[in-house]
């Protein structure tokens, strides 16, 4: 069962707060899976508490509960310097953030999809009134929920090959930075993820290379982890950072790459970036939460002012045939 970034965010508080209170993590996971209920943070400690008694590692037990590989390399990190009370801080204000800006924009979209489900019924009702057939109506309302339900799986589909292809083909992830709109955010994203990682690594003290790896696989980037596998053989071919990534990394981690190697503060260079890359990722999804109602409404505005005109058509072309009878 997947946890919400609202549970995921409590549980990450709730595990630094016990590990910086002296408590060992195994005991720590222990208590937060004690408890009545299901619901929660409970599932998710329960799981890694039970995963974790296999090998007795955490960055593990987080892979095997399937947590997103972004939150296991920052574990992984953590586990390797012992700074998991701060790593598990970072990680519970990003997911608080995720989650707010999610359910802000449910929150937004729920009157103009209500609104948009139930404008069918209202546009269906006064010509079925008027022939006196409520078979007309039930499927005059089927047919247009049939034609929505369709075009939103056409959607949902097209943006899990985009994201798949984006994730997993170097070539397609080219393709998918050219879309508007979908391509800067998902750079936006994938960026500040390997930034992240890769400043968190290095701020536990985590070595250079592993961080790199690391960072790649967490970015869900195809181009992103390609360059860090490519980075990490030129810099064990004697490359610096700067050079083995090159421009293939966003402008604003190159900079602060090459910033943070010749003044010494890469880890705290590199943080910066993924912060500013993190807050544009973050602006995208609020532009989106601001237009999604708009686009909703535009939608139905168009919808309803087809189905008027179609209706006022088909009444005067009914009068005429009628009067030419």
């Amino acid at each position: 069962m997947q946890s919400s970034n609202r549970d995921k965010a409590r549980f990450y508080h709730e595990l630094g707060r016990l590990v910086a209170g002296g408590i060992a993590i195994p005991q720590a996971l222990e208590t937060l899976s004690r408890g009545r209920g299901s619901g929660g943070s409970l599932p998710l400690a329960r799981r890694i508490a039970v995963e974790m008694q296999k090998d007795g590692r955490i960055e593990e037990a987080f892979r095997r509960v399937g947590l997103d590989t972004a939150d296991c390399a920052a574990i992984e990190a953590a586990a390797d310097s012992g700074r998991i009370e701060s790593v598990c801080e970072e990680l519970s204000l990003y997911h608080t953030r995720l989650a707010t800006v999610r359910a802000e924009m449910i929150k937004k979209s729920l009157y103009p999809a209500f609104m948009f489900l139930f404008t069918p019924l209202v546009i269906s009702l006064p010509r079925a009134f008027s022939e006196g057939s409520p078979q007309m109506f039930i499927n005059s309302v089927f047919s247009i929920y049939a034609v929505m339900a369709a075009v939103t799986l056409v959607l949902i589909f097209a943006w899990s090959a985009i994201v798949r292809g984006y994730r997993n083909s170097h070539v397609l992830n080219r393709i998918v930075t050219w879309i508007p709109l979908a391509g800067g955010w998902l750079d936006f994203w994938s960026g500040a993820r390997f930034t992240s990682v890769f400043s968190m690594y290095l701020r536990s003290g985590g070595s250079l290379l592993r961080g790199l790896t690391l960072a790649g696989e967490a970015s869900r980037s195809a181009a992103l982890d390609l360059c860090a596998r490519r980075a990490v053989e030129a810099i064990r071919n004697g490359a610096t950072l700067s050079e083995a990534v090159g421009d293939r990394v966003p402008l604003e981690v190159a900079r602060a790459i090459k910033i943070g190697e010749a003044t010494g503060t890469l880890d705290i260079e590199t943080h910066r970036a993924a912060q500013e890359l993190e807050a544009r990722a973050f602006r995208r999804l609020d532009v989106l939460a601001e237009w999604l109602p708009r686009m909703l409404y535009i939608v139905m505005v168009v919808y309803v002012g087809y189905s008027i005109v179609t209706m006022v058509q088909n009444d005067i072309y009914g009068k005429i045939n009628s009067l030419m009878d």
